[in-house]
């Protein structure tokens, strides 16, 4: 790892000090980190109307599961909560598509086009096989216990889904792998964290946007430098420390709802 890293290494450090419970063993705040949603824009009973430019019958994806949706009823939704429900529904396809979705509903905001990108991504638009068949694939993938089994599910999920890019892919790779081999989730906010820090991949920044084996594959060494460096196994941790600095950083004079952990970090 480049010797520029230094100072975002220190950085996690310095965030990680402040995350942990009083009693300096847990970081209970970091699976508790919840995602306010709004249930009913879920539960849909008739289908969506596709608007690509091709013909194509409609997204009926979320009306499949109006029920499963109708019985969470826990507002907001926290990280735990979902890897619950991720871990329950192991290989069978329905159970994959319902816990699909809640990791989706986990990732996007409110009164968004999130239930409209979900049902794109569970058509299988672009003419490959059911998602069910993808999703259940890559949970083979990531619990096969093999070192480089989270590049091979980056790299095996990456234009399977349309309108699905890495930031919620990464999504679903991070809630499907399991603690100790953790597929750490890449979106925006962590990309522009990981650029303040100067974490790059050669000499260019990291980014979000695109599938690129590159960009993730530097993006998991770090992640897995930090959480060693900072006694962890779970790379989810670093991630989340890096996604709650930035918010911090871009919108704390706007008065956000913030863990007061991150806020002792700048006192």
């Amino acid at each position: 790892m480049p010797s520029d890293h230094a100072k975002a290494l220190q950085r996690i450090k310095v965030l990680a000090s402040h995350a942990r419970d009083a009693d300096q063993q847990t970081y209970a705040v970091y699976l508790e980190q919840a995602t306010r949603w709004a249930r009913a824009e879920w539960i849909r009973a008739e289908p969506m109307k596709y608007r690509g430019r091709r013909a194509k019958t409609d997204l009926d994806g979320l009306v499949r599961h109006q029920d499963f949706l109708r019985a969470h009823t826990e507002a907001p939704l926290t990280r735990k909560k979902v890897l619950e429900v991720v871990v329950a529904a192991g290989e069978d396809p329905l159970l994959l598509e319902q816990a699909f979705i809640l990791v989706m509903a986990w990732g996007f905001r409110p009164n968004s086009y999130g239930p409209y990108r979900t049902s794109v991504m569970l058509s299988g638009a672009r003419g490959g096989r059911p998602a069910a068949a993808l999703l259940a694939e890559l949970s083979q993938t990531l619990n096969s216990g093999d070192d480089d089994a989270v590049m091979r599910a980056y790299s095996a999920m990456k234009h399977q889904l349309e309108m699905c890019g890495p930031a919620f892919g990464t999504k679903w790779l991070y809630f499907a792998s399991p603690g100790s081999a953790r597929a750490p989730i890449l979106d925006a906010v962590v990309a522009e964290w990981l650029a303040r820090h100067e974490v790059e991949t050669g000499s260019r920044p990291i980014s979000a946007a695109t599938w690129k084996n590159s960009d993730y594959r530097s993006y998991l060494d770090f992640c897995r430098r930090a959480a060693t460096d900072i006694g962890v196994a779970d790379v989810g941790l670093v991630e989340y420390l890096m996604f709650t600095d930035q918010q911090y950083f871009e919108y704390s004079s706007q008065g956000d709802n913030f863990p007061e952990w991150i806020r002792r970090v700048e006192r």
